[in-house]
C-alpha cells in the first residue's frame, strides 16, 4: 500500500513537473498582453518612419516651389530694370539733356525732363 501511495505521489510530481515545462497561467497572461503591445509598437514605429519621409518630401517640394517663385520675381524685377535702363540709354533727348545741349533752351529742357519721367 505504501508503495502504491509512493507511486501515485511520484506520478503526480512528474505530471506537475511536465506541466511546469509548459507556460503557466501567469506566463500565458503576460504573453497575451505583450504580443499585441509589441505589434502596436512595431506598427507605430513603421508608420512614424513613413510619416517622417512624407513630411520631408513635402517640405522639400514646398521649399523648391518657394525658391522658384522667388527666382521668377527677381527675374521680373530685373527685366523691368533692364527695360528702363535701355529706355534711358537710347533716348536721344535725355542724352542731349545730360550733355548740356538744353541749358540755353528752358522749354526743351523741361520737355526732356517730362519725357524722361513718363
Amino acid at each position: 500500500m505504501k508503495k502504491q501511495n509512493d507511486l501515485k505521489r511520484q506520478k503526480i510530481k512528474n505530471s506537475k513537473k511536465t506541466k511546469k515545462g509548459i507556460l503557466g497561467i501567469r506566463e500565458q497572461i503576460i504573453l497575451c498582453f505583450i504580443v499585441p503591445i509589441t505589434c502596436v509598437i512595431f506598427v507605430g514605429f513603421f508608420s512614424h518612419r513613413k510619416a517622417v519621409a512624407g513630411m520631408e518630401e513635402k517640405y522639400t517640394e514646398s521649399t523648391v516651389q518657394a525658391l522658384n517663385t522667388i527666382v521668377e520675381y527677381i527675374d521680373y524685377g530685373c527685366s523691368l530694370i533692364e527695360s528702363e535702363a535701355f529706355k534711358y540709354a537710347y533716348d536721344s533727348q535725355l542724352s542731349q539733356y545730360y550733355l548740356g545741349l538744353y541749358e540755353r533752351n528752358p522749354a526743351k529742357r523741361t520737355d526732356a525732363l517730362n519725357t524722361a519721367k513718363a
